[in-house]
């Protein structure tokens, strides 16, 4: 049961740090598109991103930056996610940890999977600043 709860805080503690962190760069400005600040769609796993404007390599390496970022962000939630999926199949058994070894492959496995489905489903320039957002999206992660 400690499993439980220790798992909920920290998705908790995850989520509300990645809310804090765009929700402080965007914080009273409505010019923004909301999934700048809220990327969340239900049935996907999403998170939004930006890069400012390149002085080398110009639209093409700014799209790179935010989208390395999107796909960073993107795997942390993901793994997160499978991560307390795991946990609940850890047992204690005379004192000892086990792991079913077999079920953490399946997982690895899915996060791959998840991660090769991965999008852009939108895109957004800011006309003042010039920084590029994208909101990018992968199918939820269920269990195995």
């Amino acid at each position: 049961m400690n499993n439980v709860y220790r798992i909920l805080v920290i998705l908790f503690i995850t989520h509300f740090a990645l809310a804090c962190q765009q929700m402080a760069i965007k914080a009273g400005d409505d010019n923004y598109p909301y999934w700048v600040i809220n990327p969340e769609i239900d049935g996907f796993v999403a998170v939004s991103a930006s890069a400012p404007k390149q002085n080398m390599g110009g639209e093409q390496a700014q799209r790179r930056v935010a989208l390395t970022k999107a796909r960073q962000q993107l795997a942390e939630h993901i793994r997160v996610r499978v991560q307390s999926e795991y946990d609940t199949f850890i047992e204690e058994s005379n004192g000892k940890v086990t792991i079913n070894q077999d079920l953490k492959a399946k997982m690895q496995s899915r996060v791959l999977m998840d991660m090769g489905k991965a999008r852009i489903l939108n895109e957004w320039v800011d006309p003042a600043s010039g920084e590029l957002f994208i909101h990018y999206v992968t199918d939820a992660v269920t269990g195995i």
